[in-house]
């Protein structure tokens, strides 16, 4: 029997940002405010673009791009000697890394790219776009772009 507390819908992302705004509003959380407004602003600009409201993937996939974009600004502080805007990244990235699913292990992913690269029947390099369409719609999320094709273009160079 379901109790009078029990969540029997599934919360969406876009909701959990939305609670987990105003709690961060409540407790003064500025760098959390922040990120979570950045979300926020980032998918709503998407959906405007691709003109229908996003699902939990769509949403992954604006944060991904975020997570990736920190990543950049990290490595161009570090080598500006700005430590700390490394810092106010590093929490930022953080708090985004926080509301994707938890990421591949690289020996998961690497039996993600044996399969494709098996069902495929890739043997070249130059069969990389056709692995890379195969395995990304299955690790969107979980794994990124750069740390696939790392792997990728590793395997094919051993075949």
């Amino acid at each position: 029997m379901l109790g009078p507390n029990t969540n029997i819908c599934h919360m969406s992302l876009q909701q959990t940002l939305s609670e987990d705004l105003n709690t961060a509003m409540k407790t003064k959380n500025r760098v959390r405010m922040q990120v979570i407004r950045q979300i926020k602003a980032t998918v709503k600009n998407k959906e405007i673009e691709v003109g229908e409201i996003l699902d939990d993937d769509g949403v992954h996939k604006v944060i991904a791009t975020l997570i990736r974009q920190h990543h950049e600004s990290i490595e161009e502080f570090k080598d500006g000697d700005r430590d700390d805007l490394v810092e106010k990244e590093e929490q930022e990235l953080e708090i985004l890394l926080s509301y994707l699913p938890e990421q591949l292990t690289d020996e998961e992913l690497l039996g993600f790219v044996r399969q494709c690269i098996n069902i495929e029947n890739a043997t070249s390099l130059k069969d990389i776009p056709q692995v890379m369409k195969s395995i990304m719609p299955k690790v969107t999320g979980i794994a990124s772009g750069d740390r696939v094709i790392k792997i990728v273009r590793k395997e094919l160079q051993g075949v």
